[in-house]
């Protein structure tokens, strides 16, 4: 069996005494997840790549804060997410799908406009900030 094979393994032999239904997370599946992946990026010597985590993906507090030491950054889709992320100092944010207000603002966020009107409201009420502008095929 492989490594994974094993965490998972173990896992689900310490899980027994919870109830169920339960949702799981495996710090040990996560460290080893990300650092293959770290691997993988850090092994392209002329790559700029900056991994960033989707907190849709999974909003868990604890899951957030563990992997908050592996990646660059945050993407937030949602007021609630940006909030919650801003607390992790000196950490990149993607932000794209909700209006952005003043309070928002933070030199780390890249902000993705869905729509121009979404682009000109945002240029209306915030100083400039660095903004990407994403071509529809």
């Amino acid at each position: 069996m492989n490594n994974m094979t094993n965490i998972v393994s173990d896992g689900i032999r310490s899980s027994n005494s919870i109830v169920s239904p339960a949702i799981i997370y495996l710090k040990k599946a996560l460290k080893l997840n990300m650092s293959e992946i770290m691997d993988e990026i850090l092994s392209i010597k002329s790559n700029n790549v900056k991994l960033l985590y989707s907190v849709k993906a999974c909003s868990n507090s604890e899951v957030i804060k563990y992997l908050s030491k592996y990646v660059s950054g945050f993407s937030v889709s949602s007021t609630e997410e940006y909030r919650y992320i801003k607390q992790f100092k000196n950490k990149l944010i993607s932000a794209t799908g909700f209006n952005f207000s003043n309070y928002l603002l933070n030199k780390d966020t890249i902000f993705y406009f869905n729509s121009i009107e979404q682009l000109q409201t945002f240029l209306k009420s915030n100083e400039y900030k660095k903004i990407a502008i994403l071509e529809s095929e």
